[in-house]
Order: C-alpha cells, then structure tokens, then sequence
C-alpha cells in the first residue's frame, strides 16, 4: 500500500478523523518545533594575522629612548594620567615628517585607549589629505 508512506498534516480537517493512516499501521507524527543548528559551532579556518610593530621599535636605538624617558621619572598617560600599559609615542608622526629619534621633549606616553584613539585621527588626517 503507498498510504503507508503518508502523513496526514490537516490536523483533523482531512474528513478521515486523523486515524486513517493509523490504520495501516502508520503511527501519528508530531509537528517539528525546531531543528537545532549543526553548525554553529565551527570555528573559522583562518585567524586573524597578529599585529607586527614596525621593525624601527624593536631596535637598540629606539629601546635606549625608551629607556631614557622612563628614567626621567614616573610614567603616565599624558591625557588621562592612568599608569597602567603605556605606549611611547611621537608627538608627530613619523609618517607625518617626524624624526625617527626625537628628544625626549618629542614622546609622550599614552595608554592604549589614547594611543589608538591619537593613531586613528592621525590615519584619517592623513586620508583626508591634511598634513
């Protein structure tokens, strides 16, 4: 018989009172509510590069300027006076006509939140084409 392969899905309107296919043998089948997703937990196959500091900030003069200004006293952020991490930072970009090794009137400390907040304005500076 091929109504054994059937499902009634009139919920009782089909005039067969829902029982027809259960006389075959065919028991009643429930609605599907939701499938649950399989796939929602595969991670993705590539990861993000990790950030490289320019090459200049990891040599020995760059480390002695650093070491320098620490040495002129305590270290805090030049915005909000946080101590927490601190980037040394020229106050004019190397990108913008800068010395690489200015005096040490010429860095500043910032906390990350500024330092990236300072790095962006400067990014957008520079697309916009003001120097």
């Amino acid at each position: 018989m091929t109504l054994a392969f059937l499902s009634c899905l009139c919920e009782g309107r089909c005039g067969f009172g829902c029982g027809a296919l259960r006389a075959f043998g065919v028991p009643a089948l429930g609605k599907l509510k939701s499938m649950p997703a399989r796939l929602g937990g595969l991670q993705p196959k590539l990861a993000p590069m990790p950030k490289v500091a320019d090459r200049f900030y990891q040599s020995a003069e760059w480390k002695a300027l650093r070491a320098a200004k620490r040495a002129q006293g305590p270290a805090f952020c030049c915005v909000c006076g946080c101590g927490g991490r601190l980037i040394l930072d020229h106050r004019q970009e190397r990108r913008d006509g800068g010395a690489d090794l200015p005096g040490l009137d010429g860095l500043d400390w910032y906390c990350t939140a500024h330092h990236n907040a300072k790095s962006a304005e400067a990014r957008a500076r520079r697309a916009r084409g003001a120097a």
